[in-house]
């Protein structure tokens, strides 16, 4: 802590240790396994018919604000409930990425449901769900080293599929420490985008050294 708080003072910027720079996972439940970011989790890189694999994508500061589609606690199973919120520029944040694979092209019907949880030691600040912002917010909180679905002409199959009930859903748990998730991917991938508060040690050291930008890879 002295090194750090020396550094600071003397405006070098330097990396924060993993420990100061993320919130953990806790717990998880059900067809979960928890993974180092991947490099690859486009179309069929990642091939499971038991397993939703969960990974930390960042740990960064907003620059601009952060589009997100679920920030109360609740069961979402429909476009219509997604609420088109926004985490300010500014924050500081931790990204995990939940993703599930159709194995192997199967298709419809011989997909099983995934279901699980993730719990984490801090508040969860948004879920993102829909394709279009999981497309929009990779430039801000993606894995910079992991190849995403985003660009190619099957993007739009990234998103959960909220169309009709039971198809896919999540649960955020009244005390937004917990995603819970019910997902079916028969086409091609299925992501789910947890943004979480960091630690508060994380945060104090950012406001005192100012920085900015801060990505952990």
């Amino acid at each position: 802590m002295k090194a750090v708080l020396h550094a600071m003072r003397f405006g070098i910027c330097l990396a924060l240790p993993a420990s100061w720079a993320v919130a953990d996972i806790v717990s998880t439940s059900g067809a979960v396994q928890v993974i180092a970011a991947p490099a690859d989790v486009s179309d069929e890189a990642m091939p499971s018919d038991q397993t939703a694999f969960v990974f930390q994508e960042s740990a960064t500061v907003l620059k601009s604000s952060l589009g997100v589609d679920i920030v109360d606690p609740g069961f979402y199973q429909f476009d219509s409930q997604l609420q088109n919120a926004a985490i300010a520029a500014g924050n500081s944040v931790v990204s995990y990425m939940i993703t599930g694979n159709d194995s192997e092209g199967e298709g419809a019907g011989s997909q099983p449901d995934l279901i699980g949880s993730v719990t984490f030691d801090q508040d969860i600040l948004g879920v993102i769900v829909s394709y279009t912002t999981l497309n929009g917010t990779d430039g801000a909180v993606a894995n910079p080293t992991t190849n995403y679905l985003a660009g190619t002409s099957r993007d739009f199959r990234r998103g959960l599929e909220f169309v009709h009930a039971q198809t896919d859903s999540v649960t955020l748990s009244a005390d937004l420490r917990t995603l819970s998730f019910e997902i079916h991917p028969t086409t091609a991938v299925d992501e789910i985008r947890i943004i979480v508060a960091p630690e508060p040690t994380a945060l104090a050291l950012l406001a005192l050294g100012g920085l900015i930008g801060l990505r952990r890879r």
